[in-house]
């Protein structure tokens, strides 16, 4: 990006000193222009000063819609990594509150759980519901078991099934939005 080092004020200076030296090398010298020709020479320079101070603004407001642009997208990007960043805590925050079955080789590269109040309380749950793939516990629940170094890479055996918690997406944030507005509403 072209910087532009003179201001206007600058730039009349620079052609008011530079038509004073030109008029005083024209005396020097002895030529002597006619009034016709000294107003041509002066709207001339005249234009000439204009052009430069038009180019001049032209390049300041370029900087400016340019810093504006670059303001903009620095904005932009801290906007998208605060989200990332509070998608992140949100997950780690529920970490452990869903889990979903997952297929053998899903587990190679995991840390097994041994946890008898929570393998318990997930096959209580699997017992009383529809689905059989997903499982919700609560925070206090949770806590209750005191499951050591969970993450998800964590899954624990529930007979011949493979379980692992699930990463909380925006459809079960949204659903338990909704479950949330049903208790506060008292519509239960």
């Amino acid at each position: 990006t072209h910087t532009h080092t003179h201001t206007h004020s600058e730039l009349v200076e620079r052609s008011r000193s530079d038509l004073l030296d030109r008029e005083a090398t024209a005396k020097g010298s002895g030529t002597s222009e006619t009034p016709e020709q000294r107003a041509v020479r002066l709207a001339s320079e005249r234009e000439r000063e204009l052009s430069d101070a038009r180019m001049s603004d032209f390049i300041r407001e370029e900087e400016e819609r340019e810093a504006k642009l670059r303001r903009e997208a620095s904005q932009k990007k801290e906007k998208k990594d605060e989200a990332k960043k509070k998608r992140k805590e949100d997950e780690l925050a529920a970490l452990g509150l869903r889990w979903m079955e997952v297929c053998a080789e899903k587990t190679k590269s995991s840390n097994i759980i041994t946890n008898d109040l929570l393998a318990e309380a997930l096959q209580g749950k699997l017992a009383q519901q529809e689905s059989k793939i997903k499982v919700k516990l609560t925070r206090e629940e949770l806590d209750g078991f005191q499951v050591a170094q969970l993450s998800f890479d964590s899954y624990i055996i529930l007979g011949n099934k493979f379980f692992k918690p699930a990463k909380l997406s925006f459809e079960t944030k949204q659903e338990d939005d909704e479950e949330k507005a049903v208790v506060t509403s008292g519509e239960i």
